[in-house]
Formats: C-alpha cells, structure tokens, sequence
C-alpha cells in the first residue's frame, strides 16, 4: 500500500498582499484585514537529516488490524480515539486508535439508495457527530453516524464535481478544480465554494483563470490539511498557507521557496514533465503544524523536498530531500508525516519500512512490531516534538 499522489485538474489562487495587510478574497469583501502573515524562508541543504529523534520521539503507535485489507489510502482523520481512513478501493474503515481493531466499515458499493457508487473524499461533522462523504458515482453528499457508520441520508449535488471537501464553520467547503460542466453559471466558476445545505452556494473563494486550464495536481489530501482543531487551506500553485475561519480563510503563513516557480509558466502551459524536471520549486503540500513545528513538502527537480521549521523562534531546522533515522529507543521509525492529533505529528508506516529498520536494530522493536509482516496493513506511529531548538547543518 502506498500513499496516493493526486493528478487532477490545477486551479490558481488570488489574493491581494499589502506590506503586512493581507485580505480574504470572496465574492464580498470579507471582515478580514491587518493580518501578519508569517514569512517561511527556505533555504535547501545538501545534508541528510539521519537523527530525526533529536527533534521528534515515538509518542505510541497503533498496529491496525488486517481483517479489512486497506488499499492506497487517499484520507485519514483521527477523531477521538477513532481512526477514519477512505482508500481506493473506495471504502472507509474505522479502526479503534487504542488496539487497531476495526469498529466499523462502509463498503457497500452499489445502486440501491443507500449504497455509494465512488466515494471521492469525505470529512467530519464534529458537533452532529457524522461523517460526511462525496460520492462522485451518484453526484451526491451522504451523511453517516460518526461512531456506528450507519447511513442517515443523501443530498445531490448536481452542480459542481469537487475533488476534495472539508467540513467548517457549520457548512461544507468544496475543492472546485474546473467549470466545463457548467460554463454559463458564472456563480460557480471559483476554486473553492462554500455550503451550508449542499444545494445552494453561499460563498466563493479564488476565481478560475488560465492556469485553471492546467491538467494537473499534487500532494496527499490537497487542498485541505487537518489539523487537530482547525483545517488548513492551500490553493493549487500558491505560497500562501491559509486557515479556514467562520468568516472564510485567513492566511496564516507565506513560504518563500528558492527558484520558486512564475505563474506565467503555467499560464503559457509548460508540459507537465518538463514541470516535474524543471529547477523551479512548487507544489507545497502535506502542511501539518504541531507545537510550533511547521512540516511541510514540495518539489524541485523531479524530486520531493522535506521541511521542518520553528515558527516560535521564525528559523528554518530543515530542508532537503534526504530524511531518514537510524532505529533509536526515542524513534523506533520515521515516515512522512500525514497529519496531526493530541499536540502530535502521525505517519502511516508502511510495513516494509518496519521491517527494513528492525533488520538494523532488532534488539529495540517490540515483538508486536517485530510480527508486522509485509502484506500486512500499515502501521500508525505518533510522534511528540521533542526539541525545536537545533538546525541541521546548512
């Protein structure tokens, strides 16, 4: 099983930057002004960041039972104490964070009114206690009980065809990537739509323009990053970080990335190869903050670049493109970060890896973990940021 990296249609963001004064872009001016967004400059080292435990420890980790077999898993939301993860088959499984046990599963695929014909993503109504999923087969949200995963009810949506959506402010915001589908329904050509009810818009985020015309995406979960009491929002091809916030976005964070790409470049519409092998830098993603540490990636040269930086002190820990730890007491294993619960970072560990670095230090894994078998599911590994002081070697 392996992470899945999306290739849709690209959408371009706008907004206006003054100074320190950065605005909220709507339909309507939003109530949103004098906010200090954060620079996050980044400077690329050529050295390896092998001692990953001197800034995170293993907080726990869960092993998630094989009973239900998980393919490229394209969401994962942990609330509470239980785990959602949405793959490819597509179904979503809910598995029990304490001992991995799956409590319940959605995976009845088919025509009958309460059956899903493709579940594209899905998202978390905390305060109704559901789970909310798109079901691009049928063009419509489904509404299901957050600790039983049993259906409540449908809405179609006939309209617009998101990608990915989110669950904020007591509505639902929608990744809206293209409008062929609707080319004369003005109200709808915007990048990032909002919902109250799911049959009626009411707000509009960053108009479609020419690098809407892109045909190409990037990154786990983009747009939307959640975090563990707020969801982060990052417009396709945009340095700008933004929190979802009741009046809509706010901007939190401006990463400053060296050769960062022209939007001209996309605009006169560079092939998607040479993008990929091209010197510029693009496609921020996986965008998780966990006690004043920022991790995020993107890419540069056909390959994929890691950064840790320290919001409190504003000074960049890391960033290139050779992580990896050698097995310590502290930090069994590192992967890729894939989101943030209870002030940690989490990964889903694919077994291999597991079995890799117990194969260096077999005298430090558990004998639960010294059984995870390369078939098996991945395994859930929290991480507590332990020290955000040090700067690996420039």
């Amino acid at each position: 099983m392996k992470h899945l990296l999306f290739f849709v249609i690209v959408t371009f963001f706008l907004y206006s930057c003054s100074n320190s004064k950065t605005r909220s872009i709507d339909k309507e001016d939003l109530p949103i002004d004098n906010i200090n967004i954060q620079n996050i400059n980044i400077k690329l080292t050529d050295s390896a960041f092998r001692h990953v435990d001197n800034l995170l420890h293993t907080e726990s980790y869960t092993i998630l039972s094989n009973d239900e077999p998980l393919g490229i898993v394209e969401r994962i939301i942990i609330e509470d104490s239980l785990i959602y993860i949405l793959d490819n088959m597509p179904k979503i499984v809910c598995f029990n964070k304490k001992d991995g046990s799956i409590k319940w599963k959605i995976n009845n695929r088919g025509e009958g009114p309460e059956e899903y014909g493709e579940i594209i993503d899905f998202t978390i109504d905390r305060t109704s206690k559901q789970l909310i999923a798109y079901d691009g087969g049928k063009r419509r949200l489904t509404k299901y009980d957050l600790l039983s995963g049993e259906y409540i009810s449908s809405t179609t949506i006939y309209d617009i065809i998101p990608k990915q959506i989110a669950f904020a402010n007591n509505g639902i915001f929608f990744d809206n990537h293209d409008h062929m589908n609707y080319p004369d329904k003005k109200e709808l050509h915007y990048s990032l739509l909002y919902t109250k009810t799911g049959s009626k818009m009411n707000k509009s985020f960053f108009p479609h323009d020419k690098v809407s015309d892109y045909n190409f995406n990037y990154g786990d979960g983009h747009p939307f990053f959640y975090e563990q009491n707020r969801i982060l929002y990052n417009p396709r091809f945009s340095n700008i970080v933004f929190e979802i916030i009741p009046e809509g976005l706010t901007p939190l964070y401006k990463i400053n990335l060296p050769d960062s790409l022209p939007l001209k470049i996309i605009e006169e519409g560079i092939s998607p190869h040479k993008l990929i092998e091209s010197n510029y830098s693009w496609g921020i993603s996986n965008i998780f903050e966990c006690s004043n540490i920022l991790y995020f990636w993107f890419t540069k040269n056909g390959r994929y670049y890691t950064v840790f930086y320290n919001l409190q002190n504003n000074k960049l820990i890391y960033g290139g493109n050779r992580v990896s730890n050698i097995p310590t007491k502290d930090l069994l294993v590192y992967y890729p970060i894939s989101g943030v619960h209870n002030d940690t970072f989490f990964s889903l560990v694919e077994p291999f890896t597991i079995i890799e670095k117990r194969e260096i230090a077999p005298d430090l894994f558990p004998e639960n973990l010294m059984k995870v078998k390369e078939e098996d599911n991945p395994v859930l590994f929290f991480y507590k940021p332990v020290h955000n002081s040090f700067t690996v070697s420039q």
